[in-house]
């Protein structure tokens, strides 16, 4: 099926021994195998002996974290997530930064979501006791919970065809986009362990899939099985010509691609079938026309039937496509970080495209000898043995393989893109701004922004403007100056984000002068967007003075106080569309120069506040006229120092609009995306099983009694939240039947504190909690759901002999702002 050209914008991933994409790089490029014996902490985290015998596998390290602040989740409702979910949020987010967009600038696109990912078997034996952990447990949730946070108004749906999943999700997502039924698609895999066993139990290894070494050694004479991985990836797709037109970066174009079941052309189900693997090739590269093919990135299973049979099906295509005798790489991830069942398709197509953007193809590891199976003499497609380099511009075709267990059968093309280049220059001078939610991530992010830079693939004028314009603003920041490329690497290297804010109030001078005509060239290398201000008058002064004071208020910079002659009043009233330019050139001789009345006033508004002035003036005449404690004087005559008034705006928490400070739109450039804070998350066993040893009561216990299940009602419809900041989880009422019983009654005058202790108890009860619940925390985020909310309504209204309106909950969710609108209502 030809796919029209889908362009890959963004891309995100994670896999062993690499905590970002340039990390993958290196371990691709350098051909290592990450498989190793499980860490001791991964052991603790399981509830495993220290001497446990695991398998060995490719594991991410700190699969407990999860930046919970981020998302604004509530640290309890992450630690019932399922790593899973915690992982498929934060890369799904680093996908959509890496393309280019702020979250909020991506809030409420016509996005798909379609995610493929491993069995949930996290906190298994909590994970019907409440509704936190039962959305925790679910699979749908991942999906769910990514378009949730992220405002995505399409479809999202979770995809299990075995290891052909996540390839599978991909073609999908290309006919979805296709028929414009969608205007992105955000498509990903996730494989983790959370369940690792001793060996005798492990499912994989049961079913005989593991090599004994497990060493995955695809196309290799020693190949005895593929090796377990974890991993996972996120690329955002878009039709080409909508991304063209966006000035996206496009890491790749995926050309054309088939799906197709062996059905009974196998001897077993779980069997390989040579006619399908054969077919489904053949479609892909028949609808494309017969590809320019270099490269092929296989399924590369790792034994030698399966990658016997995938290299026949290869070759016959290749014969009849004409192509048998040209050079062309085979290569296969799974021996570099092990196999990642769901994940495996999507981490193909990200090694593809790492490859094509620092025109690169990776090589296999662990391969010495062909696979005696396999005539490779008989083709030009061979496996490739070290990292091959091709020369900037050169046309790159990939084919990549993925088939599935239960027999389903993928195959994509995806090509190369010559992205345009900005002219570089490496000396200009910028503003550049960098954010995060918490000093950890500042300092990630800034690390990570150099080591961009350093690549040698990152162009310095669109990185600069990318980092400006698709990056959200967190309360911790820097916005700094530098003169080039290298004084900002050097910055960054030292950068420390800015203390606590420092209010300030900011004051515009205007006085009309005699001066000599400012040239807008002086300002655009700085400040792109203020040629779009530039109005010519007759009066030079106005000229400035006007396009310096719009392109001020338009970016954001909304003065507290104006001091003005009449001159200046008229730029003011100009600006606000109360005086036509005949207007401001006739008030241009009314000024009288003198600055005492200015800093009579300046020294007033002294006395109460701290001070940025802003002198609009050419001569200096103010700042050598203020020498006031608290007061700073910046002339925007200089552009060095009109670029510290947008520094001093946004290190005290300000926001600057960067799409009018750029005006005209630039291409952007993929970036790495955010470096999240590591908050452990974790229910192991280990501490379920000694609280069970020492009698101490767990966190959260299967429920002994609970109330009975409300008469049916008509569901609850929730109004739209533009920032979502409750989440109603959907959850089964509790089995049992059981009514609470009412304590004594509380008089309408009682103290806050009896009513909050009620509730308390009562959350408790409908939630299934068994330790406390903060009388701040929101009952949604809690577990709480309609049904659940129904069940409160007869207690309270039996309780304090009032009529209960359940609506009341979603504007009082917590304990204590329920407990007052109790109180308001009985009184």
């Amino acid at each position: 099926m030809q796919y029209h050209q889908i362009a890959v914008i963004g891309m995100s991933g994670r896999f062993a021994q690499s905590e970002t994409l340039l990390d993958f790089r290196r371990v691709l490029s350098r051909k290592q195998d990450c498989i190793a014996e499980v860490s001791e902490k991964r052991k603790r985290l399981l509830g495993l002996e220290p001497d446990a015998d695991c398998i060995q596998l490719g594991s991410i390290e700190d699969i407990d974290c999860f930046d919970h602040k981020y998302f604004g989740i509530p640290s309890k409702e992450a630690d019932f997530m399922s790593p899973e979910q915690r992982l498929g949020l934060e890369l799904a987010t680093e996908a959509v930064l890496n393309a280019g967009y702020s979250l909020e600038q991506f809030r409420g696109k016509n996005c798909g979501v379609l995610v493929s990912s491993s069995e949930i078997a996290y906190n298994k034996e909590r994970a019907a006791s409440t509704s936190l952990s039962v959305l925790g447990n679910m699979k749908l949730m991942i999906c769910g919970k990514i378009a949730y946070f992220l405002d995505l108004r399409a479809a999202n749906a979770m995809y299990d065809a075995g290891c052909s999943s996540s390839l599978a999700a991909i073609h999908d997502a290309c006919m979805k986009l296709m028929t414009e039924e969608w205007e992105y698609a955000l498509v990903g895999g996730i494989s983790l362990f959370t369940d690792i066993e001793d060996k005798k139990k492990q499912k994989y290894q049961t079913m005989g899939l593991l090599s004994p070494e497990y060493r995955s050694k695809a196309f290799d004479e020693q190949a005895d099985g593929t090796s377990a991985g974890e991993g996972a990836a996120f690329v955002l797709l878009k039709r080409l010509k909508d991304a063209e037109r966006d000035g996206d970066f496009i890491y790749g174009v995926l050309t054309s691609g088939a799906v197709n079941g062996d059905g009974a052309r196998c001897s077993k189900v779980t069997m390989p079938s040579p006619e399908a693997q054969r077919q489904v090739i053949e479609r892909a590269w028949r609808d494309s026309g017969n590809p320019e093919l270099t490269e092929i990135e296989a399924h590369g299973i790792g034994n030698k039937i399966g990658d016997s049979v995938e290299a026949e099906a290869l070759f016959d295509n290749l014969r009849a496509a004409g192509l048998d005798k040209k050079e062309i790489y085979l290569s296969a991830v799974k021996t570099n970080i092990g196999h990642l069942y769901e994940a495996a398709g999507v981490a193909s197509l990200v090694k593809v495209l790492l490859g094509f953007r620092y025109d690169e193809a990776y090589p296999l590891a662990n391969f010495q000898q062909a696979n005696a199976l396999i005539d490779f003499a008989s083709v030009g497609l061979a496996p490739l043995t070290e990292t091959r380099h091709f020369s900037p511009g050169s046309h790159r075709v990939a084919g990549i393989d993925g088939f599935g267990i239960s027999g389903t059968n993928v195959h994509i093309l995806v090509e190369n893109y010559a992205n345009k280049q900005v002219q570089e220059r490496d000396d200009a001078p910028s503003l550049v701004k960098l954010s995060a939610q918490s000093e950890e991530s500042f300092y990630g992010n800034s690390e990570r922004f150099a080591q961009a830079l350093r690549d040698g693939k990152t162009d310095y004028a669109a990185a600069v403007y990318t980092m400006n314009t698709a990056r959200d603003d967190g309360a911790v920041r820097r916005l700094v100056y530098c003169d080039s490329k290298q004084d900002l690497l050097e910055r960054l290297d030292m950068m420390r984000p800015t203390t606590e804010p420092q209010p300030k109030k900011l004051v515009f001078v205007l006085k009309q002068e005699d001066c000599e005509q400012a040239q807008c060239g002086a300002y655009e290398t700085l400040f792109p967007g203020m040629r779009s201000f530039w109005k010519e008058t007759d009066i030079p002064d106005l000229t400035f003075k006007c396009a310096a004071y719009r392109y001020f208020t338009a970016c954001g910079m909304t003065p507290d106080y104006v001091l003005a002659d009449k001159a200046g009043k008229a730029v003011v009233q100009y600006a606000a569309g109360r005086r036509s330019i005949e207007d401001l050139q006739a008030a241009a001789n009314q000024t009288d120069n003198d600055y005492t009345k200015v800093v009579k006033q300046l020294e007033k508004l002294a006395k109460d506040n701290n001070l940025l002035v802003v002198d609009f003036g050419h001569k200096g005449a103010l700042r050598q006229l203020v020498c006031l404690e608290g007061v700073q004087v910046l002339s925007v005559a200089r552009p060095r120092e009109m670029a510290g008034l947008f520094v001093d705006w946004y290190n005290n928490g300000k926001s600057i609009d960067w799409e009018v400070f750029y005006q005209e739109k630039q291409p952007r450039v993929c970036l790495p995306g955010y470096a999240f804070e590591k908050c452990s998350h974790w229910i192991t066993p280990e501490k379920k099983q000694a609280e069970r040893v020492s009698g101490v009561t767990p966190s959260v216990v299967p429920p002994t009694s609970a109330p009975a299940a409300p008469s049916p009602a008509e569901p609850i419809q929730l109004p739209h939240l533009a920032q979502p900041i409750k989440m109603p989880h959907l959850a089964q009422a509790p089995a049992q039947n059981e009514q609470m019983k009412p304590e004594p009654p509380i008089n309408g005058d009682g103290k806050l504190i009896q009513v909050e202790q009620f509730l308390e108890k009562l959350w408790m009860k409908i939630l299934n909690f068994s330790d406390s619940i903060a009388y701040d925390e929101d009952f949604f985020y809690l577990g709480g759901n309609s049904l659940l909310i129904e069940m409160m309504a007869d207690p309270i209204e039996q309780q304090f002999g009032i009529d209960f309106d359940i609506y009341e909950i979603y504007e009082n969710e917590t304990i204590e702002k329920l407990a007052h609108r109790i109180l308001e209502t009985a009184s």
